[in-house]
């Protein structure tokens, strides 16, 4: 864990002069998340004003402002995916370049100390995840807490009686993602332990090429290629069994709780608590 904060220290110097984009990603995913909870929102009017009340009026109005948040959120999340594009490319590029240029420095018994695959591996594989995950992080890492700040407070202003099911949902959720980052952090660092083994044996099969035909040990190489083949195709299904396993379960969650709303949001309806059918 601390390591990998002091590997988070050290790329987020490599943004220094590029905060200010940062709040420009801020502010669009504000954007965005005001527009996509919009939408919800005036929902809410269609339904009570328009369909219920049978006000054709409401619904062309209420159907345009809909219209116009959707586009509003989807411009902002343009913007935002492009600043995040910049910063994963610009990050990747710093790393990759200072890697290679401490490569260079390295002494002897360095060299001696990490195998040529193993930095390989480092240079390309390794860098290109840490350049996705900073994409996917610009991208999601503000807009996840303000849609869920922002959803809550308005689900306690215009419906606290169901508040309850939000929370409920929230603790829930949250105790499945953490046990599932648990897991499949420890079996992606199994998967990299596999994936450098493989790279080595490669490197080793292919600079000594020579030596391996003339004493015919073709098969032999083969065989060990292909068992470290195997096991980083079991290593890399683990964590892919765990996503399988972890979007239905959430899914079903969010079904659940939908279905939780619509039962209990009714039975505050039958029972005329003031609560709407748009609400």
């Amino acid at each position: 864990m601390v390591d990998s904060i002091n590997a988070l220290k050290r790329i987020v110097k490599d943004w220094k002069g590029y905060y200010k984009w940062l709040g420009v990603s801020l502010l669009l995913t504000a954007g965005s998340v005001a527009g996509t909870l919009a939408i919800p929102y005036f929902s809410s009017f269609m339904i009570n004003e328009g369909i219920m009340a049978m006000n054709n009026d409401y619904l062309s109005e209420y159907g345009l402002y809909m219209l116009l948040a959707a586009i509003f959120a989807g411009l902002c999340e343009v913007g935002n995916t492009a600043i995040a594009v910049s910063f994963s490319e610009e990050t990747s590029h710093g790393l990759r370049t200072r890697t290679y240029n401490q490569i260079q420095t390295f002494s002897f018994g360095n060299l001696d100390r990490f195998r040529s695959s193993d930095l390989l591996v480092r240079l390309t594989t390794d860098i290109q995840n840490i350049k996705i995950g900073i994409q996917q992080g610009i991208m999601n890492i503000f807009r996840a807490p303000l849609m869920l700040i922002v959803a809550i407070i308005l689900l306690w202003l215009t419906t606290p009686q169901l508040l309850w099911i939000a929370v409920v949902m929230v603790l829930t959720v949250s105790l499945v993602i953490g046990i599932y980052l648990w897991m499949v952090s420890k079996a992606y660092d199994t998967k990299q332990v596999k994936y450098d083994r493989l790279n080595q044996i490669l490197r080793e099969s292919m600079a000594g090429i020579r030596v391996v035909k003339a004493f015919v040990r073709q098969g032999l190489e083969n065989d060990r290629f292909q068992k470290s083949s195997h096991d980083l195709q079991k290593a890399s299904l683990k964590p892919q069994n765990y996503y399988a396993l972890v979007v239905p379960t959430l899914l079903l969650m969010a079904y659940m709780g939908i279905a939780g709303i619509y039962y209990f949001g009714g039975m505050e309806i039958l029972q005329g608590t003031g609560l709407t059918v748009g609400e």
